[in-house]
């Protein structure tokens, strides 16, 4: 089963979600530019954030 991708913004402070139709940051309110954001996998289930592809919810694996 394939992650979820979410887009991050990546620039200290702020690690917020970013709105995934527009890339813009719900904290800052900014349109952060692409070497200010990272890419994170969720479980489609949990909408939890994924480590090492694994959820800590439900202990799915998932692919990218």
């Amino acid at each position: 089963m394939k992650a979820k991708k979410a887009f991050y913004h990546d620039d200290p402070p702020c690690r917020a979600l970013l709105d995934q139709t527009t890339h813009d940051c719900e904290v800052c309110g900014i349109h952060p530019d692409t070497q200010s954001q990272s890419i994170g996998y969720h479980c489609p289930n949990c909408d939890i954030l994924l480590k090492n592809m694994r959820c800590p919810k439900c202990d799915g694996f998932f692919e990218k």
